[in-house]
């Protein structure tokens, strides 16, 4: 199982904070992982794919291509800033 968490935002847009996926044998790219969840929430999936969504594996920032495998925690959330 993949451990998804959602933060501030696409929170907000998605209505949950947290849900569970199976994980490919194999493992899969974070692109892929992306496009499964868009389309898993219809309207309220387009949040993922906006250009400035930050994608973290297991509390690492990832790129689309990263691959993400059974029992990862994959965190999504809108950049950060400080001020």
């Amino acid at each position: 199982m993949i451990n998804i968490v959602y933060f501030a935002r696409v929170k907000e847009e998605l209505g949950i904070a947290a849900e569970e996926i199976e994980c490919p044998v194999d493992g899969m790219p974070v692109r892929d992982l992306l496009l499964r969840l868009a389309a898993q929430h219809g309207d309220k999936g387009a949040v993922l794919q906006e250009n400035n969504i930050v994608v973290a594996i297991n509390h690492q920032v990832a790129d689309s291509s990263a691959i993400i495998r059974d029992q990862d925690e994959v965190a999504f959330y809108p950049p950060v800033t400080g001020g």
